[in-house]
């Protein structure tokens, strides 16, 4: 199902609840911008967070009514902290913190006199979803991309919602078939009117803000990655390929943007970079504020992510699943008028149609992002008509106005499904059957 209906949408007042107040990656950055202009359809939102943070601060920002509701230890807790926890700390958990949150979050959707309730992951269900039932409101789980809780807590997110919204037709594999019916598509959105930066003047500020750390002159390619720096996005694919092509004759810069952490992920990469002789060409930028300034400096946007990973470092097993959905890099790219090279994953396929508006190459294969490396870095034709379709792939699919339209749509079409905890709960012996043969039959 798709949200392209035409009709008028009814006025709606929602809660969203921010389970992530402390950073703003793509998940949080399609949820602002969707939600700032759904409010041009009749929306009327409030954004719940259970702590401060960079997040809360620029929803502030923007002007939107923040509320935050402080929430307990747990709520603090990241990275599946909570899924390797015991099972008895669990319990605990569920008990003396999850239970009492969902009462006070309750009270708070009364007093907002909310129509219906948001929740940005299933994490978020998980941590307050019992507050919207207990106040009788309609649920709405925004899943983004691969599940990234255990099988009881996704089991249980899918009970305590009512509708799903998908960011791409792939994420739907992810969602037991009971939900798929009610399930919508619908596609993040960016602002395809952004003002492309010329790339000469564009070159030259990432020149200056990389002087000494990074090689860069107007015959040298310029290749980026906007991503955290963790083991599922494929970095260290991109520097092995990066060595091939540069054997190949390709003489390219490589700025590899976002979170950085002091863990052995992020150390081994950098060994890795030296020991490839790259230390000229691969610069680790760490989080850059101005994307769409390095994205319209750039020959074209590199995603090397894969679904799952593990890695043997200095004898520590590293090891992470995608949560990849549809990747918010590749859209911003898109805007700025240049091709991407991605790995085959989550909703990739969705935005790029290969050898037109950018290149799609296996995850996990640095002998084949190296041939797209080079085919990009050596065909000027390719690089200025696969940009301008990806500018016209932003515009006709991806656009902001879309997306927040749609969210305003279904909000308000849940919101005016009557609550029933009968219906809610005649889903739930065929989700706990769909969760028995979930691995085997359906993934």
């Amino acid at each position: 199902m798709s949200a392209t209906e035409t009709s008028p949408i009814p006025p709606t007042r929602a809660i969203f609840f921010g389970d992530v107040p402390h950073r703003i990656a793509g998940g949080q950055k399609s949820l602002l911008t969707s939600v700032l202009r759904a409010r041009e359809h009749g929306l009327d939102p409030r954004i719940v967070f259970p702590g401060e943070g960079a997040f809360e601060a620029k929803c502030r920002a923007e002007g939107l009514r923040v509320i935050v509701l402080p929430g307990p230890p747990s709520f603090t807790l990241f990275g599946k902290a909570l899924l390797r926890a015991s099972k008895l700390d669990q319990l605990r958990i569920i008990v003396r913190e999850t239970l009492p949150y969902a009462q006070r979050f309750a009270r708070l959707i009364e007093e907002e006199r909310a129509d219906v309730v948001h929740f940005n992951s299933g994490r978020g269900v998980i941590l307050a979803g019992w507050g919207a039932h207990l106040a009788r409101r309609n649920t709405v789980l925004h899943q983004r991309g691969s599940v990234a809780t255990g099988k009881i807590y996704w089991l249980a997110a899918q009970c305590l919602t009512d509708w799903i919204l998908a960011v791409a037709r792939a994420v739907i594999r992810e969602i037991y078939p009971t939900m798929r019916p009610r399930t919508t598509v619908l596609y993040n959105g960016v602002n395809p009117d952004l003002p492309i930066v010329d790339r000469a003047v564009a070159r030259a500020a990432i020149a200056r803000r990389f002087e000494g750390a990074l090689a860069l002159d107007p015959d040298t390619r310029l290749f980026v990655s906007l991503s955290s720096v963790t083991p599922f996005k494929g970095l260290h694919y991109l520097v092995e390929a990066a060595a091939l092509a540069k054997k190949r004759g390709v003489r390219a810069a490589y700025i590899l943007a976002g979170g950085t952490r002091a863990d052995t992920y992020t150390a081994w990469l950098r060994r890795k970079i030296e020991r490839l002789g790259l230390a000229n060409e691969v610069h680790l930028a760490g989080f850059v504020d101005d994307t769409h300034q390095l994205l319209c400096a750039a020959d074209a946007l590199v995603l090397p992510t894969v679904a799952h990973e593990r890695l043997l470092i200095d004898g520590e097993v590293v090891e992470e699943w995608s949560g990849e959905g549809l990747p918010r890099s590749i859209l911003e790219a898109m805007v700025a008028g240049i091709p991407s090279i991605a790995s085959d994953t989550a909703g990739v396929s969705e935005q790029i149609d290969p050898g037109k508006n950018g290149l799609i190459v296996p995850p996990g294969d640095p002998t084949s992002l190296a041939e797209a490396l080079v085919r990009t870095a050596k065909d000027d034709a390719f690089r200025r008509d696969a940009g301008a379709l990806a500018h016209e792939t932003a515009r006709a699919r991806f656009s902001i106005a879309r997306a927040g339209e749609g969210l305003a749509r279904e909000l308000a079409r849940v919101a005016a499904e009557p609550w029933s905890l009968a219906r809610k709960m005649s889903r739930w012996p065929a989700l706990a059957r769909d969760a028995a043969r979930f691995q085997r039959e359906y993934r």
